[in-house]
């Protein structure tokens, strides 16, 4: 399942950058040319993932912090905003109040921004389950011989199966044998194997009924 999910799942990646600037030495639009630098190597990533333009995506995070302070808060940014003159000090009020709730004092201090970072998201088309060809309960056109296999203290006659040839809806009463190229599933006695939609093989105790 997680090779499958892997296929299936939308990609993420992360881009950052040490900054270590002050909103004293810099305005939003410095911020701002950085951001979108860091947005064109997200892109040539998500490019790279085979995703395409219209499922692009992006997030923008500062990581600030008072001036020759360690604590340090990721704050989320709305890049439009860096444009207009007050960009920064939006940065600066969102951390001061997330700082005041969380440790319950603010500094007279500069805002540093540490590091910049920039999220790249991106929608994957995947992979299709095709349904398997629908055939009925009755498996014996997959039936391909019987061996002697030992089960429950006995050797016993049991059918040997092609899972190639089963189809939906197929049911298979232990004791059997179902063979392919690369794997082998044994049913055992008072067990029933069900071959569903996807042609996955499910084998519960108990009879067909």
């Amino acid at each position: 399942m997680s090779a499958f999910g892997f296929l299936t799942s939308d990609v993420q990646n992360e881009f950052s950058e040490t900054y270590l600037e002050t909103d004293d030495d810099v305005d939003g639009a410095d911020v701002y040319d950085e951001l979108m630098h860091l947005e064109r190597e997200a892109t040539e990533w998500l490019e790279s993932e085979g995703v395409d333009e219209a499922n692009h995506a992006f997030e923008y995070y500062a990581e600030c912090r008072y001036f020759r302070q360690d604590i340090q808060m990721s704050i989320p940014i709305d890049v439009e905003n860096l444009r207009r003159d007050t960009g920064l000090a939006e940065i600066k009020d969102d951390f001061e109040a997330r700082h005041d709730r969380r440790f319950g004092f603010s500094l007279d201090a500069p805002l540093e921004i540490a590091n910049l970072r920039v999220i790249g998201k991106g929608t994957i088309e995947g992979v299709t389950i095709e349904e398997a060809e629908p055939g009925g309960s009755d498996p014996s056109a997959a039936r391909v011989g019987t061996e002697e296999v030992y089960f429950d203290g006995a050797w016993r006659e049991t059918p040997i199966y092609d899972r190639t040839e089963l189809r939906a809806g197929n049911e298979i009463a232990g004791p059997a044998i179902v063979v392919e190229d690369d794997s082998t599933v044994v049913v055992q006695p008072d067990h029933v194997a069900r071959v569903d939609r996807y042609a996955n093989i499910e084998v519960n105790r108990g009879d067909s009924e």
